[in-house]
């Protein structure tokens, strides 16, 4: 049998009721999930914190945010706009796609007040952050932040998300609109994968008229809704846990998991 590892990340954590309560459901349900992501800058953060805090068997992570990407929903940073200029719209919000960094260039200093103050927030909450990763990957777009935020994480004694992906020739499996399709695409990609460890995330929520919210020209209205509750779904049938198991492929947390190749090479950041 392959020896196989699987870090299984749920992120956004905070960012809605819906997302809230299907996670807090899943991590009480069993261990196949080791690792949730929280979303400091979620408006559901204060209110859900006390849902996963005491939950040992999992790594709690800081999401770090600096964009909000779904046209009727915005997320405000936690710092002042004042004092960090750099990240923010002229209408005081986060921008839609961090790609916008490209052409409006951030202060890499700001983004680390930014991310001191969502880490500050998490812990006043009483969650006992392990890991930080980053929402939609900035550290695609700023030269240097990828360095300054490993720096950043030693120094706040966390796990860098960086270091830890890993993903077979196919990527990641396909979303989809129905449970069996859903089950079916990620069946075939655990069933692909070689000897080693790899990086598994998935977004579950409750389908609810607040996710119906969650859309853009990428993503029309209910789609995320749909395809997000079929994770969740998906991941409260142990359908999945069970393919693991037959496969022996075993679920484990960050700070149980191997360092893998550096994520973006110079190549991969240019493109």
């Amino acid at each position: 049998m392959k020896n196989i590892s699987l870090l299984t990340r749920l992120d956004d954590f905070g960012a809605s009721y819906a997302a809230n309560i299907a996670i807090a459901e899943l991590v009480a349900a069993g261990e196949f999930i080791k690792n949730v992501s929280c979303m400091a800058v979620g408006p559901h953060i204060e209110e859900g914190a006390h849902l996963i805090k005491n939950c040992k068997h999992i790594c709690v992570g800081m999401h770090a945010t600096l964009n909000a990407e779904w046209d009727l929903i915005k997320w405000p940073p936690i710092s002042p706009v004042d004092d960090i200029p750099t990240l923010v719209t002229d209408k005081r919000v986060f921008y839609s796609d961090p790609s916008s960094f490209v052409v409006n260039r951030p202060d890499i200093g700001q983004i680390l007040l930014e991310y001191d103050r969502q880490l500050d927030l998490l812990t006043n909450l009483g969650l006992d952050i392990c890991y930080v990763d980053s929402h939609m990957l900035p550290e695609r777009y700023v030269d240097g932040l990828s360095e300054a935020m490993s720096d950043w994480a030693k120094r706040k004694g966390l796990i860098d998300h960086i270091h830890y992906y890993r993903f077979p020739s196919q990527q990641m499996p396909k979303m989809a609109s129905s449970f069996e399709e859903q089950y079916k695409n990620v069946t075939a990609w655990l069933e692909s994968l070689e000897e080693g460890g790899y990086f598994f995330v998935m977004h579950p929520a409750k389908y609810s008229r607040e996710l119906i919210l969650c859309a853009n020209k990428d993503f029309p209205a209910g789609m995320v809704a749909v395809e997000r509750d079929v994770e969740y779904r998906l991941l409260l049938s142990h359908k999945l846990e069970q393919v693991c198991n037959r496969l022996g492929i075993d679920s484990i947390r960050y700070d149980e998991a191997e360092l893998q190749p550096e994520m973006f090479t110079e190549g991969e950041k240019d493109e």
